[in-house]
């Protein structure tokens, strides 16, 4: 009847739609602030990250947790149906 969904799938699918509205509102700004098109202002982006990312590849990767109050709730709440 009910099934247990770990932690991580709702914290990861979170962190994917914060990422997604991130990255559009950065797009957005992009475009307004230097006139340049969607396309062109992703590229611009695109560049930067892998920049970036060349930059920090000797750094460790580092595994994004769950924010401990979701973990909690998320507890909370599977225990009221156990």
């Amino acid at each position: 009847m009910f099934t247990k969904t770990p932690n991580t799938t709702d914290s990861l699918l979170s962190n994917e739609g914060v990422t997604s509205l991130i990255v559009n509102d950065a797009l957005r700004k992009i475009c307004q602030l230097t006139g340049l098109t969607e396309q062109q202002a992703f590229a611009l982006l695109s560049s930067q990250v892998t920049q970036q990312r060349n930059h920090n590849s000797h750094r460790e990767v580092i595994k994004v947790q769950a924010p401990l109050l979701e973990q909690k709730e998320s507890q909370f709440i599977s225990s009221l149906f156990n």
